[in-house]
């Protein structure tokens, strides 16, 4: 085995544990609801942690990301708020990668259609790739719904 092939070998495996811990930390995220956030948010704007919740789901990377922008930044809410689903906000590296791979694979480009129409994900196979990546929540294909209005206002955006 060359260098090179184990080198792929361990990035695919960090890849898995990543998607892996990505996903547990959403569940359990659903799990605590806003419990996510911190003391000192809740403290600092404790009528406003609703609206970032709302925002970002209880998405790990999410939640990290917007706490670091607002406090490095000194930004208000309602600036962040309005800035993060933008192609140059906050998450746009992310939001657009997900758009790119969503598109580059039909079937999962044509269920997450379905979905941002509020109809069921139209396949079994294309629900548990967009739910383990993060993107969905629910119990089923017909009870489905995005993970967070970041990703509703996004791919609505960039996808119907």
């Amino acid at each position: 085995m060359l260098f090179t092939d184990f080198q792929k070998l361990i990035d695919a495996q960090l890849q898995s544990l990543e998607t892996f811990f990505i996903a547990l930390g959403e569940m359990l995220a659903d799990q605590i609801n806003s419990d996510v956030y911190p003391e000192d948010f809740k403290k600092w704007r404790p009528n406003r942690a609703p609206n970032f919740h709302q925002l970002v789901g209880g998405q790990p990377y999410f939640v990290r990301c917007g706490l670091n922008e607002l406090v490095n930044k000194n930004l208000k809410l309602d600036a962040f708020l309005s800035t993060a689903t933008r192609d140059n906000g906050t998450y746009g590296d992310h939001l657009r990668r997900i758009v790119r791979l969503i598109h580059d694979d039909e079937q999962l480009y044509q269920a997450m259609r379905c979905i941002l129409r509020d109809q069921p994900c139209p396949d079994y196979d294309s629900f548990c790739r967009l739910r383990s990546a993060g993107i969905l929540r629910g119990e089923s294909k017909e009870n489905v719904s995005l993970r967070c209005k970041i990703y509703e206002h996004y791919l609505k955006k960039h996808l119907l």
